[in-house]
């Protein structure tokens, strides 16, 4: 992996949203090049080599990857990915967008994939929205 190589130092962020690569491919079309046990290994890669941070990305998406079977599979996913660590997950609101037929999670659901993540010992937050105003905000999935 030629990132490694040139040893840049720069922190590494994952938009995964899902734990598996169908689920993944449904709400990031483009995503399908790559399957996630071939991104996880190269950050793995990266990480031991750079000893840079590893944040996951993940978008709460209403009856799409918000439950707690869909927060367990991602604590699994990463828990046997034999990461240096467990990397920190960044949970984002799914914030709208013109012609997209997705919701945020609700606020209770949302809460449980929090609490959950926390108890298998992940350093879990989640973002607050902002940029909405400007149709860049994290999030829209565009």
């Amino acid at each position: 992996m030629k990132i490694s190589r040139e040893k840049l130092k720069v922190n590494l962020a994952l938009s995964l949203h899902a734990a598996d690569d169908a689920l993944r491919l449904k709400i990031m079309p483009k995503s399908g090049k790559f399957p996630i046990a071939d991104i996880l290994a190269a950050c793995n890669k990266y990480w031991r080599e750079n000893g840079s941070e590893f944040t996951i990305e993940y978008i709460l998406l209403k009856d799409v990857n918000d439950s707690k079977v869909h927060a367990e599979a991602l604590a699994d996913l990463l828990e046997k990915a034999r990461l240096p660590a467990l990397p920190k997950i960044n949970l984002i609101p799914q914030n709208p967008v013109p012609g997209i037929a997705l919701a945020p999670a609700t606020v209770e659901r949302a809460r449980s994939f929090f609490n959950m993540l926390r108890r298998r010992k992940f350093n879990v937050h989640t973002r607050k929205p902002q940029g909405q105003d400007l149709e860049a905000a994290c999030g829209q999935l565009q």
